[in-house]
């Protein structure tokens, strides 16, 4: 097939000529260890991940210090509920804390116990009762006083990633969930997205 053919074909199915470019994607480590540790629904290219981000508290504090991506800290849900015999959400509070991001883990506590109530009940036994223990476990947070919604006159918090100007940060947090405002992060990412995180990684494990 001549060039100029080829080009044809590609604008007719609009197709741009980058899609064949032969360089290997970069390695998404953050991905990789949230879909070992109970992300079932994410792709895992099988690269190495850094023994640092193979503990569920230490995926935790991680994304939520420094979101990449919206998928990534929608998957922390089925992460936690995974491993909640083994995360401490009162040690990742703490560690958050020590950052200043202590509200962060106070909105995704309060976020993960509505999407486990939005959640379609589990065949297995084992999944309801680990559901179960981690709706216990944020509420125990929440109730701790370890992490409280901070006054209205507090700074908002420009969580997502992309947001990098006063304007845009005003005009997410316009949008923002209830639960968003009242820890005052700028997302928006809402219940269900965790919701959907929870129930994308439950059908890919069967």
């Amino acid at each position: 097939m001549r060039a100029e053919t080829l080009l044809r074909a590609l604008h007719a199915f609009g197709v741009g000529i980058d899609s064949f470019d032969a360089a290997p994607a970069e390695t998404d480590v953050v991905q990789n260890a949230l879909a070992r540790l109970g992300a079932h629904h994410l792709v895992d290219d099988g690269a190495p991940v850094p023994p640092e981000l193979g503990r569920p508290v230490a995926i935790l504090v991680d994304v939520l210090t420094s979101p990449r991506s919206p998928r990534h800290v929608a998957a922390l849900a089925p992460v936690v509920v995974a491993h909640i015999d083994r995360v401490s959400l009162d040690q990742a509070a703490v560690e958050l804390s020590r950052l200043g991001r202590a509200r962060r883990i106070g909105w995704f506590a309060e976020s993960l116990v509505e999407a486990l109530g939005r959640c379609s009940p589990s065949p297995r036994q084992a999944d309801e009762r680990a559901s179960r223990r981690t709706r216990l476990a944020a509420e125990l947070l929440l109730d701790s006083r370890l992490v409280i919604p901070p006054p209205a006159e507090h700074p908002i918090d420009a969580f997502d990633g992309d947001l990098r100007s006063t304007k845009s940060v005003e005009r997410v947090f316009s949008t923002a969930s209830v639960i968003a405002k009242r820890w005052r992060l700028a997302t928006a990412l809402d219940t269900s997205d965790f919701t959907e995180a929870l129930e994308a990684a439950r059908a890919s494990r069967r």
